[in-house]
C-alpha cells in the first residue's frame, strides 16, 4: 500500500516491483505490506475516519491518495468524489478492481501532476517510508486547490530499543521519528490544523490522524470568497 521505495538508496539497485531478492519476512520493511489490507478488519476504523473527513471538508471534491496500494480507500468514498491514486507497485495496482478510479504507477517523488490540482491529498501510512517527509509535504501542498487540505495518518508503533538503534544506524525513518518531524514541520510552517485525532484499534497502538491546510491556500480561499461576495 505504501511507497516503500522512497527510502531505498540508489546503490541498492532496486527497481519498481523488483521483489525477486526480497524475502517474505522483509517485504513489509522494504516495500509496504499492502497485500490483503481490504480484508483486515482492524484497518477499517482508519479508512472510515479518513472518509468522514473527506465528507466534512470536500464531499464532492477531488482526492489524491499517495501510496494508494489497491485503492481500498476509494471503496469508502461517495461516487461524487473524484479519486486518483499513486502507487509504485504494479502488483498492487493490478488488484485495483474499481474501474471508476484512476491510479498512476509511479513513486511520490517522481509523480508529475501537470496542471491538475486536488481538494484533498492523503498520506495514509505512507510518509514514514520517505527519507524526507518534509519535502513531500511541500511538494504536494503545491498541488492543492485553494482551501485544500492534507490528511496524514501515522501508526504510533512503539519500537524496541534494538529497533530504534537499527533505524538510527541505517538512517531509516521510524514511525515515531516521522511523527516528530511532521509535527515540527506543521508548527514551523504555520500550517493550520483543521482536525487532529487518535484512532484506536483493538490490542494495538493507535493511529495519529491529522488534517492540515497550508496558510497560503486558506488565505487564497478567503480572498476568493471576499471577491465573490463583493461582486454579488
Amino acid at each position: 500500500m505504501i511507497d516503500r521505495l522512497v527510502g531505498l538508496k540508489p546503490s541498492q539497485g532496486t527497481k519498481l516491483d523488483d521483489t525477486s531478492r526480497i524475502s517474505k519476512l522483509n517485504w513489509n520493511d522494504d516495500y509496504g505490506d499492502w497485500q490483503g489490507l481490504a480484508s483486515y478488519e482492524d484497518q477499517r476504523p482508519r479508512y472510515q475516519a479518513i472518509a468522514r473527513i473527506i465528507r466534512e471538508f470536500h464531499p464532492e471534491g477531488s482526492v489524491l491518495d499517495v501510496g494508494c496500494g489497491e485503492g481500498i480507500l476509494a471503496n469508502y468514498l461517495s461516487p461524487a468524489v473524484r479519486y486518483t491514486g499513486i502507487e509504485p507497485s504494479a502488483k498492487a495496482l493490478a488488484a485495483v478492481s474499481a474501474s471508476k478510479i484512476t491510479c498512476h504507477h509511479t513513486t511520490a517523488e517522481e509523480f508529475q501532476s501537470g496542471e491538475e490540482r486536488w481538494d484533498i491529498i492523503i498520506f495514509n501510512e505512507m510518509l514514514y517510508y520517505s527519507s524526507d517527509p518534509e519535502a513531500l509535504l511541500m511538494k504536494f501542498a503545491n498541488l492543492l486547490w485553494p482551501n485544500g487540505i492534507i490528511i496524514n495518518s501515522i501508526y504510533q508503533k512503539r519500537n524496541s530499543w534494538r529497533t530504534c538503534l537499527k533505524f538510527f544506524f541505517i538512517n531509516r525513518m521510524s514511525n515515531a521519528r516521522c511523527t516528530r518531524i511532521v509535527k515540527a514541520f506543521i508548527t514551523g510552517e504555520n500550517w493550520i490544523i483543521e482536525k487532529e485525532q487518535t484512532i484506536s484499534q483493538l490490542n494495538r497502538e493507535p493511529w495519529w490522524l491529522i488534517t492540515v491546510c497550508p496558510p497560503s491556500l486558506a488565505s487564497m480561499a478567503n480572498i476568493k470568497e471576499m471577491v465573490t461576495l463583493a461582486a454579488v
